[in-house]
């Protein structure tokens, strides 16, 4: 009652709002904040502009690949079959996408 949340908006998409509350609506808000660290440091800008793919039509661009790629090991999931178990997280999602 009365309990004052921090807020936390990410520079990436100032259309997030991060906040700390007993529902859930992901499990995974920690994506968030790597990607607020990514983008201060432009390690996936750094390195995506130095891969070059020969797909043709790609479904998901090369960023948000390689986000994701770097995202799950770092949140403790094991290999690239549990990017479908999360496709559908939203804080996931907002994380890796362009």
């Amino acid at each position: 009652m009365g309990e004052v949340l921090t807020q936390i908006v990410p520079t990436f998409n100032k259309s997030i709002r991060i906040e700390g509350r007993n529902e859930c609506l992901s499990a995974e808000t920690g994506a968030l904040l790597l990607r607020e660290a990514d983008e201060r440091l432009g390690l996936t800008r750094h390195i995506a502009a130095r891969l070059k793919d020969h797909r043709q039509a790609p479904v998901h661009n090369c960023s948000e690949l390689l986000r994701t790629a770097i995202m799950l090991p770092a949140l403790c999931w094991r290999d690239q079959d549990d990017a479908d178990f999360l496709r559908h997280d939203p804080a996931l999602r907002s994380a890796v996408s362009d």
